[in-house]
């Protein structure tokens, strides 16, 4: 009587389609898999970027507000020029003279409480402390930079503000800042992306005669003046458009972001260009005193 079943060569065979297709799946499951991660990591390293950009254009926007108008005379009467050098004051607005670090001041409103006097002139009436409450405009320094591939932030009171009474500040916002005092930290995550590039360029400027409103260099009334004029003969407003360039990867080799056009680019390479202006124009009172 025959039997019915499979024989050894039709179980071999069975066996090895089997497992042929379970390795298919198993490598379809590992690309899948893979590129889940990949798209993933990419996401997480252009949201870092995003919130570092948004908030560079952010702080650049409200730089150089001087509060009321009180303050904003007081501010004033800092700026001027006897020397041929416009002065911009104790606080200028943007400040991008350290490579890869920017820094910019606002005036904010601050409520004083019973020792501010000893820190801020502000505070200080002549006789001890303004009452706890009282309403003054400080400045406060804004900033940005970057160090191994980390981006830094930092908010705090301007140093210069304690500067008046001698007062030292609690913590370091200078663009060097490394000891146990910094006051910069992280806005970026080193394992979502590492930043190789972060520069701050001027791209742009236009002053005008602060009492006509005229272009410097242009039409009868500004033609012969120029900058060197601020604060010596002329009060000036200045307009100001910065560039800001921004170029991250994940990995933590630096100096491998290239322009987009040229050159061999490390995987997964993120750029942004941007451009930003303050709200506030640089303001330059003329020197009366002289």
């Amino acid at each position: 009587m025959r039997q019915l079943g499979m024989s050894l060569v039709e179980l071999m065979v069975a066996i090895a389609l089997s497992t042929f297709l379970a390795l298919i799946a198993t490598t379809y499951y590992v690309a899948v898999v893979d590129a889940s991660r990949t798209l993933t990591e990419n996401a997480r390293s252009r949201e870092q970027l995003d919130t570092v950009a948004s908030f560079l254009v952010q702080e650049v926007r409200r730089a150089g507000y001087r509060g009321r108008p009180s303050s904003l005379a007081s501010y004033l009467a800092s700026t001027g020029n006897t020397s041929g050098t416009p002065s911009e004051g104790t606080f200028p607005a943007i400040d991008i003279s350290t490579d890869n670090c920017i820094l910019g001041s606002v005036a904010k409103t601050h409520s004083c409480t019973g020792s501010d006097h000893l820190s801020f002139s502000q505070c200080d009436n002549g006789s001890g402390g303004l009452a706890s409450g009282t309403s003054v405009d400080l400045h406060y320094r804004f900033g940005v930079r970057l160090t191994s591939g980390v981006v830094e932030a930092v908010s705090v009171v301007h140093p210069s503000q304690y500067d008046a009474l001698g007062a030292t500040p609690p913590s370091d916002s200078a663009c060097g800042a490394t000891s146990g005092t910094s006051a910069w930290q992280p806005l970026s995550d080193i394992d979502d992306i590492y930043i190789d590039t972060l520069t701050f360029t001027k791209h742009a400027e236009t002053v005008y005669d602060g009492d006509t409103g005229c272009e410097l260099g242009v039409g009868s009334d500004c033609l012969s003046n120029t900058y060197a004029d601020c604060g010596d003969s002329i009060s000036c407003r200045i307009e100001r458009i910065y560039k800001i360039e921004l170029c991250g990867y994940q990995g933590s080799s630096d100096s491998q972001c290239v322009p987009s056009f040229s050159g061999s680019q490390p995987e997964g390479q993120i750029s942004l260009r941007m451009f930003a202006s303050p709200r506030n124009d640089v303001l330059i009172s003329k020197d009366y005193s002289s």
